[in-house]
C-alpha cells in the first residue's frame, strides 16, 4: 500500500503542476504552500485524529489510503475552485470561529486526562491540538489559494467556510 500512495503522491504532483502551469511564478508558489500546508495538516490528522485502528501494516494501510482520499479530494477541490464553485456560506468568519472555538473547547475539555479508544486505536488532546495547530495555516493559504483561482470570493468567504467544515470534523 505504501507503493500505491507514491503512486498517488506523484499523481498529486502533476495535477499541481498542471494546474500551476497557468499561473505566475508568484501564485505558483502560493499554489505550493497551500498543498504543502494541506499535505501536513492532513498527514497529521490521518496518523493522530481519524482513529484508525488495527495493528501495525494494517494500521498503516488505513491511514495511507485516507491520506489518498484526502488528496484527492483537495485536489478535486481545487479544480472546482478553479471552475467557478464557490463556498456557500449562512453565517460570517465571527460566528464561524466562535462556534468552533466552542466545539474545540468542549472536546478539549473531554479529552482532559482522558483519550477516545476507537479500534484500538487512541486520540488523546495532545493529538487533536497538534492537527487544530497544523489546520490554521492550511486553513490560511486555501483560503488565499482558492482567492486566487475564482477571484469574483475574496479569502474571507472561504475561510468561514473551512471553518465550517473544521467544526463539523471535530463535532
Amino acid at each position: 500500500n505504501e507503493r500505491d500512495h507514491r503512486k498517488v503522491v506523484e499523481s498529486c504532483k502533476k495535477e499541481i503542476d498542471e494546474i500551476g502551469s497557468n499561473l505566475s511564478a508568484q501564485d505558483q508558489a502560493k499554489l505550493l504552500q497551500a498543498y504543502e500546508a494541506f499535505t501536513k495538516h492532513i498527514e497529521e490528522k490521518a496518523w493522530k485524529e481519524e482513529g484508525h485502528g488495527g495493528a501495525g501494516s494494517w494500521r498503516t494501510a488505513r491511514i495511507l489510503n485516507s491520506i489518498i482520499m484526502h488528496k484527492q479530494g483537495y485536489l478535486k477541490l481545487v479544480k472546482s475552485v478553479e471552475n467557478g464553485f464557490r463556498p456557500e456560506i449562512k453565517h460570517g468568519y465571527k460566528h464561524a470561529d466562535r462556534r468552533l472555538n466552542k466545539v474545540y473547547q468542549i472536546l478539549m475539555a473531554d479529552l482532559k486526562g482522558s483519550q477516545i479508544f476507537s479500534l484500538e486505536s487512541t486520540i488523546k488532546e495532545q493529538d487533536v491540538r497538534d492537527v487544530q495547530r497544523l489546520w490554521i495555516p492550511y486553513r490560511d493559504s486555501t483560503a488565499e489559494l482558492f482567492s486566487l483561482l475564482h477571484p469574483a470570493v475574496d479569502e474571507m468567504p472561504w475561510k468561514t467556510w473551512l471553518t465550517n467544515k473544521r467544526t463539523k470534523q471535530l463535532e
